[in-house]
C-alpha cells in the first residue's frame, strides 16, 4: 500500500497542473544533478494595458512563485523583454515599484536579475502573501523609450496554484 501512494505521488509531481478556477497553471521541476525538487506556479500572460511602441510592441509578462524542499519560496514577474529607465530611487539593479492589489496602491522593492527578463520582489512573503488574498495586482514601469507602463495581472486562481505547488515542494 505504501508503494502505490509513492508512486501516486511520483505521478502528481510529473504533470504539469491547472489551476481549478483560471488562469494560473503550475509544474514541478526535478534537478537530475542534485535530485531537488522544485515546483512553479504562474499567472496567465498579459501585454501592457497599453500598447508599446516598436521593438516593445509583442512584450509579455506574467507573475511567478517558486519553491523547493529545502523551504525557500520566491515571488518573481517574468517578460519576454525588459528594458527598464535606471531611476534616481534605486541601488545597483534594486528598483522601488508602484504595485497596485485590488484597490490598494504600495511600493515595493524588486531586483532586475543580471542578464534576464525578471524581477524579484525582495519580500518573497509579503508579496506571496498579497497573490493568495488578491484578485488583480497592477504593476508600474519606468520603460526605456515608452515611459510609464503598466501590466495588470489576474490572481483568480493563484491561491490554488500556490498550494498545490507547496504540496509538491513538502513532499
Amino acid at each position: 500500500m505504501n508503494r502505490i501512494i509513492k508512486a501516486a505521488a511520483i505521478l502528481y509531481m510529473l504533470f504539469p497542473f491547472q489551476a481549478a478556477l483560471a488562469g494560473w497553471r503550475g509544474w514541478p521541476s526535478k534537478d537530475e544533478m542534485t535530485g531537488e525538487i522544485r515546483a512553479y506556479a504562474v499567472s496567465d500572460k498579459v501585454t501592457s494595458t497599453t500598447p508599446m511602441d516598436f521593438p516593445y510592441t509583442e512584450t509579455r509578462s506574467w507573475l511567478g512563485f517558486g519553491c523547493d524542499t529545502k523551504g525557500n519560496e520566491w515571488a518573481y514577474i517574468g517578460f519576454s523583454t525588459l528594458n527598464l529607465i535606471s531611476q534616481p530611487a534605486r541601488d545597483y539593479n534594486v528598483y522601488i515599484f508602484r504595485v497596485k492589489f485590488d484597490d490598494e496602491v504600495i511600493k515595493m522593492k524588486m531586483e532586475e536579475s543580471r542578464n534576464s527578463d525578471f524581477l524579484h520582489f525582495w519580500g518573497d512573503a509579503e508579496a506571496i502573501r498579497r497573490f493568495i488574498s488578491h484578485t488583480m495586482v497592477k504593476l508600474e514601469l519606468d520603460w526605456y523609450g515608452q515611459g510609464k507602463v503598466y501590466f495588470e495581472y489576474s490572481l483568480e486562481g493563484s491561491s490554488d496554484a500556490i498550494r498545490r505547488a507547496r504540496e509538491i515542494c513538502r513532499q
